[in-house]
């Protein structure tokens, strides 16, 4: 794969996991989002439905109550006028009722519509509501014609009773909405916790997956560069037999076969020079003639071994050495610099006197090799 496409294939499986941690993330945002306007929108307006219809009722017993109290005072003053404090409370009980109708009604609006659970209470609350507002209805009604009694008290028993009823009723589909409350209160935040766990696996585990892809995709790069470097680092050691092996289908793969293929080719001409040096030095060595190779400034930096043989020098020795060592003291008044070195090699040929190592003198033609740019010397017997 093309380091490229690998570096586009890291980038893109990142991209996909952060993509997945925000899908989750706004996943559980989501779900505390709607349990929350379940709780806002149901449950807690249920719950105040409830609590307005238990006051209603409250209060339809409160003045119900009153109302019987203020007409037993007034019976027993012998009062037969109805007086503004009992019309009050009348009032105030048709107005409670009122208030009763519409909070029922409300209450029963959301039983239908989330709670079907909650039929059972609803129909309990609906019956026992019915009777509380019948029986005060009653009490009223006999407390106006002021009869007294054992009927009136008798009345008065079921009035309580179904008081009691009542609020018991509502209280246990209070007890049930908390309870409700409380469980959903509950998920939301198990869910929370969740969402929080969630988010934070897959964070540390889309992180820790891009350091995988960062160190594998850094790895494929840089140790087959590494590679490269010590193998250059060999060749420039002289072992021209280095070779890599990297096996890719990369830009890195296309470079280590054309540093192979160049190290083949440079072994190959280095064989192919040592072969040609092999042969001159072969020639030179069997050549019978003195051969002197100096420089442009005529310093000597090859002789072969008849140099040495006829003029009585060890191997190498005048090698560095400057080409008036081996010639004499009058050939060297007329060589006074690499000028004048210059203008003899110009004329082709010339005879010298060379001296030998024991400081004995002998003579050799002189004749320049053409074709080469330095000065190649060659004094011939």
């Amino acid at each position: 794969m093309r380091i490229g496409y690998r570096l586009v294939l890291g980038y893109v499986l990142i991209a996909a996991l952060s993509g997945v941690t925000m899908y989750l993330a706004n996943r559980s945002y989501h779900q505390i989002d709607r349990i929350f306007e379940d709780l806002s929108s149901d449950t807690v307006p249920e719950i105040e439905a409830l609590e307005s219809l238990k006051l209603e009722a409250l209060r339809i017993i409160a003045s119900t109550s009153e109302y019987a109290l203020i007409e037993e005072e007034e019976a027993d003053k012998g009062e037969d006028r109805v007086s503004r404090q009992a019309s009050t409370e009348r009032e105030q009980i048709s107005s409670s009722i009122e208030n009763y109708d519409k909070a029922f009604a409300k209450y029963d609006a959301f039983v239908d519509q989330n709670a079907a659970w909650e039929r059972d209470s609803r129909r309990e609350i609906q019956l026992c509501g019915a009777d509380l507002i019948r029986l005060s209805a009653e009490l009223i009604n006999i407390k106006r014609k002021g009869l007294s009694g054992e009927e009136a008290i008798e009345k008065k028993e079921e009035f309580e009773n179904a008081e009691t009823k009542f609020l018991a009723a509502v209280d246990q589909a209070m007890t049930a909405l908390h309870a409700q409350l409380y469980k959903e209160d509950g998920t939301m935040h198990a869910t929370i916790s969740t969402s929080k766990s969630l988010t934070l696996i897959v964070y540390f585990f889309t992180l820790s997956l891009s350091l995988t892809i960062g160190l594998y995709i850094s790895r494929s790069i840089s140790r087959p560069v590494n590679q490269l470097r010590d193998a250059s680092r060999e060749i420039g050691k002289g072992k021209l037999d280095t070779q890599i092996n990297i096996r890719s289908n990369d830009e890195i793969g296309e470079l280590a076969a054309a540093f192979n293929k160049m190290t083949a080719d440079l072994r190959q001409s280095h064989i192919e020079i040592l072969a040609a040096k092999n042969f001159v030095d072969n020639i030179i060595g069997s050549m019978t003639d003195l051969l002197i190779v100096t420089n442009m400034d005529g310093d000597i930096t090859r002789v072969n071994s008849a140099v040495n043989a006829l003029l009585g020098y060890e191997d190498e020795a005048l090698l560095g050495a400057s080409l008036r060592t081996v010639l004499a003291k009058r050939t060297r008044e007329v060589i006074n610099n690499a000028h004048d070195l210059r203008a003899i090699e110009s004329a082709g040929s010339a005879e010298l006197t060379c001296r030998r190592a024991d400081g004995s003198m002998r003579r050799a033609g002189y004749q320049q090799i053409e074709g080469s740019r330095k000065a190649n010397s060659q004094l011939a017997q």
